[in-house]
């Protein structure tokens, strides 16, 4: 359904964003 849709992107975000904290650099050059 849509909401488990949802529910993985905010999941995926929360972990890039905690990610980023701790490793800015790493996560920039998985990204790009």
């Amino acid at each position: 359904s849509t909401d488990r849709v949802l529910v993985v992107i905010g999941g995926v975000v929360v972990i890039i964003i905690t990610a980023a904290k701790t490793r800015p650099v790493n996560v920039n050059q998985a990204i790009w």
